[in-house]
């Protein structure tokens, strides 16, 4: 199910994504059910872990975004906000 790498890296940009849209908890709760029942692997990964995946999504949109400068800010300005986040265990 994931699209590159480990399905963390997927739960991680997912609640990154409900984070950042300020949608409810719940959403999360679901998602994270539906996607242990579709996925048939076990998923476990400290907070540390998961904010590092989503950190390193961020990274990456940094670095393709850097000849547009107003992605570039607006990427920079999500990372700030993403540094003071909480993130979930898995």
């Amino acid at each position: 199910m994931a699209a590159w790498g480990t399905p963390l890296l997927d739960l991680a940009w997912v609640w990154w994504t409900l984070r950042w849209r300020d949608l409810p908890a719940a959403r999360w709760h679901g998602f994270l059910e539906a996607y242990r029942v579709a996925g048939g692997v076990r998923l476990a990964a400290a907070r540390e872990e998961v904010r590092a995946l989503a950190l390193g999504q961020i990274a990456g949109l940094l670095v393709r975004s850097r000849g547009q400068p107003a992605a570039f800010a607006e990427w920079q300005r999500r990372a700030v906000w993403s540094l003071a986040l909480a993130f979930p265990e898995v």
